[in-house]
Protein backbone atom coordinates (compact mmCIF):
# COMPACT_ATOMS: atom_id res chain seq x y z
CA UNK A 1 0.00 0.00 0.00
CA UNK A 2 1.38 3.43 -1.38
CA UNK A 3 0.62 6.60 0.90
CA UNK A 4 1.68 10.35 -0.71
CA UNK A 5 1.23 13.73 1.06
CA UNK A 6 2.43 16.84 0.32
CA UNK A 7 3.26 18.50 4.43
CA UNK A 8 3.71 22.02 4.10
CA UNK A 9 7.02 23.81 5.88
CA UNK A 10 6.49 27.68 4.84
CA UNK A 11 5.22 30.12 2.34
CA UNK A 12 7.94 32.63 1.08
CA UNK A 13 7.20 35.44 -1.75
CA UNK A 14 6.35 33.55 -5.10
CA UNK A 15 5.47 29.98 -3.54
CA UNK A 16 4.79 27.66 -1.53
CA UNK A 17 7.14 24.63 0.07
CA UNK A 18 6.77 21.83 0.52
CA UNK A 19 7.51 18.27 2.16
CA UNK A 20 6.54 15.63 -0.42
CA UNK A 21 6.33 12.29 1.77
CA UNK A 22 5.89 8.85 0.03
CA UNK A 23 5.16 5.91 2.52
CA UNK A 24 4.93 2.65 1.42
CA UNK A 25 3.51 -0.30 4.13
CA UNK A 26 4.46 -3.71 3.27
CA UNK A 27 3.38 -5.79 6.46
CA UNK A 28 2.33 -5.08 9.86
CA UNK A 29 6.10 -5.58 11.74
CA UNK A 30 7.02 -2.11 13.20
CA UNK A 31 10.56 -2.07 11.82
CA UNK A 32 10.22 1.42 9.16
CA UNK A 33 12.80 2.65 7.08
CA UNK A 34 13.31 6.00 6.29
CA UNK A 35 15.05 7.55 2.95
CA UNK A 36 16.35 11.51 2.49
CA UNK A 37 17.23 12.82 -0.60
CA UNK A 38 18.22 15.68 -2.44
CA UNK A 39 19.15 17.69 0.69
CA UNK A 40 21.47 19.07 -1.33
CA UNK A 41 19.30 20.76 -4.72
CA UNK A 42 21.79 19.96 -7.10
CA UNK A 43 22.70 16.12 -6.28
CA UNK A 44 19.21 14.96 -8.16
CA UNK A 45 20.08 11.02 -8.51
CA UNK A 46 18.69 9.65 -5.55
CA UNK A 47 15.34 11.47 -6.60
CA UNK A 48 15.92 9.63 -9.78
CA UNK A 49 16.87 6.05 -7.84
CA UNK A 50 13.22 6.77 -5.44
CA UNK A 51 11.56 6.17 -8.39
CA UNK A 52 12.90 3.03 -9.66
CA UNK A 53 13.18 2.27 -6.24
CA UNK A 54 9.55 2.21 -5.57
CA UNK A 55 8.58 0.97 -9.13
CA UNK A 56 10.72 -2.07 -8.22
CA UNK A 57 9.08 -2.17 -4.69
CA UNK A 58 5.47 -2.63 -6.16
CA UNK A 59 6.70 -6.39 -7.42
CA UNK A 60 7.85 -7.46 -3.35
CA UNK A 61 6.63 -8.87 -0.96
CA UNK A 62 8.52 -7.22 2.24
CA UNK A 63 7.74 -6.37 5.85
CA UNK A 64 7.63 -3.28 7.32
CA UNK A 65 7.01 0.05 5.63
CA UNK A 66 9.09 2.55 4.19
CA UNK A 67 8.94 6.49 4.11
CA UNK A 68 10.72 8.34 1.95
CA UNK A 69 11.45 12.41 0.42
CA UNK A 70 12.38 12.69 -3.06
CA UNK A 71 12.76 16.57 -2.55
CA UNK A 72 13.48 17.95 0.91
CA UNK A 73 15.35 21.03 -0.21
CA UNK A 74 12.84 22.43 -2.71
CA UNK A 75 13.84 25.98 -3.20
CA UNK A 76 17.90 24.87 -3.63
CA UNK A 77 16.77 22.19 -6.00
CA UNK A 78 14.38 25.07 -7.82
CA UNK A 79 17.93 26.74 -8.52
CA UNK A 80 19.87 23.92 -8.91
CA UNK A 81 22.21 25.07 -5.90
CA UNK A 82 23.87 23.27 -2.85
CA UNK A 83 22.29 25.56 -0.74
CA UNK A 84 18.90 27.60 0.31
CA UNK A 85 18.46 31.30 -1.26
CA UNK A 86 17.43 33.13 1.52
CA UNK A 87 18.71 36.28 2.55
CA UNK A 88 20.50 35.26 6.60
CA UNK A 89 21.48 32.13 8.89
CA UNK A 90 22.81 29.01 7.81
CA UNK A 91 21.68 28.06 4.48
CA UNK A 92 22.89 24.43 3.86
CA UNK A 93 20.42 21.92 5.13
CA UNK A 94 23.27 19.04 5.26
CA UNK A 95 24.14 21.46 8.76
CA UNK A 96 20.87 22.67 10.37
CA UNK A 97 19.36 19.40 11.73
CA UNK A 98 17.23 19.02 13.82
CA UNK A 99 16.29 22.58 12.87
CA UNK A 100 13.52 24.52 14.26
CA UNK A 101 9.90 25.42 14.02
CA UNK A 102 10.90 28.96 14.51
CA UNK A 103 14.14 29.27 12.62
CA UNK A 104 14.91 30.40 9.09
CA UNK A 105 13.55 28.27 5.81
CA UNK A 106 16.54 26.29 6.06
CA UNK A 107 15.87 25.05 9.55
CA UNK A 108 12.15 25.29 8.78
CA UNK A 109 12.78 22.66 6.15
CA UNK A 110 14.81 20.53 8.48
CA UNK A 111 12.47 20.42 11.27
CA UNK A 112 9.68 19.25 8.78
CA UNK A 113 12.07 16.11 7.93
CA UNK A 114 12.66 15.36 11.42
CA UNK A 115 9.24 15.32 12.05
CA UNK A 116 7.67 13.62 9.43
CA UNK A 117 10.66 11.09 8.69
CA UNK A 118 13.40 10.41 10.85
CA UNK A 119 11.32 10.81 14.34
CA UNK A 120 9.30 8.04 12.47
CA UNK A 121 11.84 5.73 11.21
CA UNK A 122 13.80 3.02 13.25
CA UNK A 123 17.01 3.46 10.33
CA UNK A 124 17.35 5.98 8.10
CA UNK A 125 19.50 6.73 4.97
CA UNK A 126 20.35 10.24 4.03
CA UNK A 127 21.22 9.84 -0.06
CA UNK A 128 23.58 11.92 -1.63
CA UNK A 129 25.76 12.14 -4.75
CA UNK A 130 28.24 14.06 -6.86
CA UNK A 131 26.45 17.52 -7.42
CA UNK A 132 26.57 20.46 -10.09
CA UNK A 133 29.93 20.22 -10.70
CA UNK A 134 30.32 17.23 -11.80
CA UNK A 135 32.28 15.17 -9.11
CA UNK A 136 31.32 11.26 -9.25
CA UNK A 137 30.90 9.29 -6.04
CA UNK A 138 30.24 5.74 -4.58
CA UNK A 139 30.70 5.71 -0.76
CA UNK A 140 29.01 5.49 2.45
CA UNK A 141 29.47 7.58 5.69
CA UNK A 142 28.87 6.22 9.06
CA UNK A 143 29.22 8.75 11.97
CA UNK A 144 32.37 9.53 13.81
CA UNK A 145 30.67 11.89 16.56
CA UNK A 146 28.21 8.93 17.05
CA UNK A 147 28.19 6.50 20.60
CA UNK A 148 29.77 3.58 20.03
CA UNK A 149 27.25 1.14 19.69
CA UNK A 150 25.49 2.98 17.00
CA UNK A 151 27.97 3.51 15.58
CA UNK A 152 28.91 0.27 15.33
CA UNK A 153 25.57 -0.71 14.50
CA UNK A 154 25.16 1.66 11.90
CA UNK A 155 28.25 0.94 10.29
CA UNK A 156 27.38 -3.32 10.07
CA UNK A 157 23.95 -2.00 8.31
CA UNK A 158 25.65 0.72 6.39
CA UNK A 159 28.38 -1.71 4.35
CA UNK A 160 25.59 -3.68 2.97
CA UNK A 161 24.89 -1.09 0.49
CA UNK A 162 27.67 -2.46 -1.22
CA UNK A 163 30.33 0.28 -2.09
CA UNK A 164 33.96 -0.21 -1.75
CA UNK A 165 34.34 2.25 0.23
CA UNK A 166 33.35 3.43 3.81
CA UNK A 167 33.88 6.40 5.54
CA UNK A 168 33.79 7.43 9.19
CA UNK A 169 33.20 11.08 8.60
CA UNK A 170 32.06 13.82 10.45
CA UNK A 171 28.45 14.22 10.27
CA UNK A 172 27.99 16.82 12.92
CA UNK A 173 24.77 19.10 11.69
CA UNK A 174 23.37 16.29 9.56
CA UNK A 175 20.23 14.34 9.40
CA UNK A 176 21.81 11.28 10.54
CA UNK A 177 23.62 13.34 13.53
CA UNK A 178 20.59 13.76 15.24
CA UNK A 179 19.14 10.14 13.96
CA UNK A 180 22.20 8.53 15.95
CA UNK A 181 21.46 11.13 19.24
CA UNK A 182 17.99 9.23 19.22
CA UNK A 183 19.99 5.81 19.04
CA UNK A 184 18.74 5.36 15.33
CA UNK A 185 20.67 3.57 13.18
CA UNK A 186 21.75 5.74 10.20
CA UNK A 187 24.02 6.55 7.55
CA UNK A 188 24.45 8.81 3.87
CA UNK A 189 24.80 7.04 1.11
CA UNK A 190 26.82 9.25 -1.17
CA UNK A 191 26.94 7.39 -4.77
CA UNK A 192 26.44 8.28 -8.32
CA UNK A 193 26.28 12.26 -9.80
CA UNK A 194 24.02 14.19 -11.78
CA UNK A 195 24.49 14.47 -15.73
CA UNK A 196 25.95 11.11 -16.21
CA UNK A 197 26.64 9.06 -19.05
CA UNK A 198 24.34 5.74 -19.89
CA UNK A 199 26.90 3.53 -18.94
CA UNK A 200 27.82 5.76 -15.45
CA UNK A 201 23.47 5.78 -14.93
CA UNK A 202 22.97 2.29 -15.37
CA UNK A 203 25.94 1.23 -12.84
CA UNK A 204 24.85 3.59 -10.25
CA UNK A 205 21.36 2.92 -10.35
CA UNK A 206 21.46 -0.99 -10.57
CA UNK A 207 24.22 -1.18 -7.62
CA UNK A 208 21.89 1.17 -5.52
CA UNK A 209 18.73 -1.04 -6.23
CA UNK A 210 20.54 -4.18 -5.40
CA UNK A 211 22.33 -2.12 -1.86
CA UNK A 212 18.82 -0.92 -0.70
CA UNK A 213 17.57 -4.33 -1.44
CA UNK A 214 20.95 -5.92 0.58
CA UNK A 215 19.72 -3.26 3.44
CA UNK A 216 16.25 -4.49 3.28
CA UNK A 217 17.67 -7.86 3.93
CA UNK A 218 20.04 -6.75 6.68
CA UNK A 219 17.05 -5.63 8.42
CA UNK A 220 14.94 -8.88 8.22
CA UNK A 221 12.73 -6.46 5.52
CA UNK A 222 13.42 -8.73 2.87
CA UNK A 223 14.11 -12.43 2.34
CA UNK A 224 17.03 -13.70 1.71
CA UNK A 225 20.76 -13.49 1.95
CA UNK A 226 22.73 -10.21 1.86
CA UNK A 227 24.70 -10.54 -1.78
CA UNK A 228 27.98 -8.96 -1.21
CA UNK A 229 30.86 -10.38 -2.18
CA UNK A 230 32.71 -7.26 -2.26
CA UNK A 231 35.92 -6.18 -0.88
CA UNK A 232 35.96 -3.36 1.22
CA UNK A 233 37.57 -0.28 2.74
CA UNK A 234 37.04 1.77 5.97
CA UNK A 235 38.86 4.63 6.81
CA UNK A 236 38.18 7.78 8.85
CA UNK A 237 38.80 11.60 8.19
CA UNK A 238 42.52 11.45 9.09
CA UNK A 239 42.97 9.06 5.65
CA UNK A 240 41.29 11.50 3.22
CA UNK A 241 43.61 13.67 1.20
CA UNK A 242 41.93 16.20 -1.46
CA UNK A 243 43.34 17.47 -4.13
CA UNK A 244 42.07 20.51 -4.80
CA UNK A 245 43.09 23.30 -7.33
CA UNK A 246 44.68 26.47 -6.77
CA UNK A 247 44.21 27.98 -9.71
CA UNK A 248 40.76 28.98 -11.43
CA UNK A 249 39.95 27.15 -14.78
CA UNK A 250 39.37 24.32 -16.80
CA UNK A 251 40.25 21.12 -15.53
CA UNK A 252 40.74 18.48 -17.98
CA UNK A 253 40.56 15.17 -15.72
CA UNK A 254 42.00 11.63 -16.40
CA UNK A 255 39.55 9.89 -14.06
CA UNK A 256 36.22 10.19 -15.59
CA UNK A 257 34.39 6.84 -15.32
CA UNK A 258 32.83 5.18 -12.11
CA UNK A 259 35.40 2.23 -13.19
CA UNK A 260 37.91 5.08 -12.06
CA UNK A 261 36.87 4.86 -8.40
CA UNK A 262 38.27 2.40 -5.95
CA UNK A 263 41.70 2.17 -8.50
CA UNK A 264 44.92 2.71 -6.55
CA UNK A 265 46.80 5.56 -7.30
CA UNK A 266 50.63 5.90 -7.05
CA UNK A 267 52.62 8.74 -5.10
CA UNK A 268 53.25 11.47 -8.30
CA UNK A 269 50.77 10.47 -10.65
CA UNK A 270 48.80 13.28 -12.58
CA UNK A 271 45.33 13.33 -11.81
CA UNK A 272 44.43 16.33 -13.96
CA UNK A 273 45.72 19.26 -15.00
CA UNK A 274 44.10 23.00 -15.42
CA UNK A 275 44.68 25.68 -18.08
CA UNK A 276 43.63 29.37 -17.96
CA UNK A 277 40.48 29.53 -19.85
CA UNK A 278 41.76 33.11 -21.44
CA UNK A 279 45.79 32.44 -22.24
CA UNK A 280 45.01 29.03 -22.78
CA UNK A 281 48.35 27.98 -20.86
CA UNK A 282 48.52 25.22 -18.94
CA UNK A 283 48.93 26.26 -15.73
CA UNK A 284 48.70 23.48 -12.68
CA UNK A 285 49.39 19.93 -12.66
CA UNK A 286 47.01 18.16 -9.84
CA UNK A 287 49.70 15.23 -8.68
CA UNK A 288 48.49 12.68 -6.14
CA UNK A 289 50.69 13.32 -2.87
CA UNK A 290 50.32 10.11 -1.41
CA UNK A 291 49.50 6.10 -2.70
CA UNK A 292 46.26 6.21 -2.53
CA UNK A 293 42.69 4.66 -3.41
CA UNK A 294 40.68 7.57 -5.62
CA UNK A 295 37.44 7.54 -3.87
CA UNK A 296 35.96 10.63 -5.63
CA UNK A 297 36.94 12.61 -9.45
CA UNK A 298 35.59 15.17 -11.18
CA UNK A 299 34.44 15.26 -14.64
CA UNK A 300 36.65 17.82 -16.54
CA UNK A 301 35.32 21.52 -16.84
CA UNK A 302 35.47 24.41 -15.25
CA UNK A 303 37.04 25.02 -11.61
CA UNK A 304 37.49 27.34 -8.94
CA UNK A 305 40.31 28.04 -6.70
CA UNK A 306 39.63 25.01 -3.97
CA UNK A 307 36.98 23.50 -6.01
CA UNK A 308 36.61 19.73 -4.92
CA UNK A 309 38.53 17.91 -7.86
CA UNK A 310 40.02 14.48 -5.87
CA UNK A 311 40.39 12.69 -3.35
CA UNK A 312 42.01 9.76 -1.81
CA UNK A 313 41.98 7.09 0.85
CA UNK A 314 45.71 7.12 1.89
CA UNK A 315 46.83 3.05 1.53
CA UNK A 316 48.99 3.12 4.65
CA UNK A 317 45.62 4.37 6.87
CA UNK A 318 42.81 1.99 5.24
CA UNK A 319 41.20 -0.70 7.06
CA UNK A 320 40.10 -3.83 4.91
CA UNK A 321 36.70 -5.52 5.97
Amino acid sequence: MKNYKEIKIADTLNSQIVLPVHEYVGSDKNIKLGIICTVHGDETFPAFFLKNFFEELNTLKFEGSIVATSVANSLAMMNFNRQTPEQHGKTDLHEVFPGSPKGNITQRMAYSIKENIIDKVDVLIDYHCGGSGGRLQDRVDFNSDANEEIKFKSLNVAKNFGTFFIHENNLKGTAVNYANSQNKIAFNAETGGVYLSKIDRDYYLNNALKGIKNIMKSLQMLEGKVENNLEQITFNTKARIEVNPNKSGFLVSNFESHADLGKLIKKGDRLGYIFDMYTLNMIEDLISPVDGYLFFSRYSGVVDVGTKAFALADSNKVKKI
